[in-house]
């Protein structure tokens, strides 16, 4: 009797002993596999982020590519037109559109104008399909028979016939006045050499000042062309404009719908 029950408590520490060997090996086994898994999700994400860092890598390396690539363009027209109109002229060299840059030119290298368009592919210089486009840019030159003939023809403002009208702060040490009157409102102010404003409708409530101090935000990071006499500009409330300035005995004047592509373009020349 007393070896039976000997038996009895022997096979079950035996029983006990199995069940817990077989929990650790369950608990080993479900260690095991989260171990896994999150070794699995870790390379998975890590995969995730090396394709997302080549992809960005790549679209860079396309994007600095284009730009490389619209900037030889420019400079290879400018090179062609310095061929045509004077190898002391300058030209734009700033790639401001969508697409690809075309040029168009007339005259000589007394007087000329070049057009300046974007297209989805490149053209030779003068191609006869830029001729039913319409410009994004435009450079002109025309020669006086003096200095002091050309600068006659810049419509510049000194300011001080404007020092009694209403005061604007433009930002930058610069103060503008504003003139109303004809249904208009035009907002003038000087930098340097420079006489520059903007117009705006008082008809349609076109405020100039928003668009002033954007202009000279723009002057301040890319300086307008130094005139040897003077220069003069007028911008439209958010929309294009013109400046003309004196070099020598000629009046180069810019132009474009885009009042922000004019001043870069007009710093870029070279």
């Amino acid at each position: 009797m007393r070896k039976s029950k000997l038996l009895i408590v022997l096979l079950s520490g035996l029983l006990l002993a199995g069940c817990g060997k077989s929990t650790d090996t369950k608990h080993d086994t479900q260690t095991t596999a989260s171990k896994t898994e999150k070794k699995a999700s870790t390379e998975q994400k890590q995969a995730s982020s090396s394709t997302s860092q080549t992809s960005s890598s790549e679209a860079t390396s396309s994007s600095a590519a284009t730009t490389d690539e619209d900037s030889k363009r420019l400079v290879d027209l400018g090179q062609q037109l310095k061929q045509k109109l004077g190898a002391n002229e300058k030209f734009p060299t700033a790639h401001l559109i969508n697409g690809v840059e075309n040029a168009r030119y007339s005259g000589d290298q007394n007087n000329y104008t070049v057009d300046f368009y974007g297209h989805n592919r490149g053209v030779a210089l003068n191609d006869s399909r830029l001729n039913d486009s319409q410009p994004f840019l435009t450079l002109s030159k025309k020669t006086y028979g003096s200095r002091t003939e050309a600068t006659a023809t810049v419509k510049y403002s000194d300011g001080k016939a404007e020092v009694k009208l209403p005061h604007v702060d433009l930002g930058y040490n610069i103060v503008g006045t504003v003139n109303s009157g004809a249904g208009q409102r035009y907002l003038h102010w000087n930098e340097g050499r420079w006489s520059l404003g903007v117009r705006g409708s008082a008809v349609a409530g076109q405020d100039p000042k928003k668009t002033a101090r954007k202009v000279v935000a723009l002057t301040q990071a890319y300086a307008l062309p130094v005139p040897e006499t003077r220069g003069a500009g007028t911008f439209e409330v958010d929309n294009g404009g013109t400046i003309s300035w004196v070099k020598g005995n000629a009046v180069y004047t810019l132009k474009s719908k885009n009042y922000q592509a004019l001043i870069v373009s007009a710093a870029s020349l070279k």
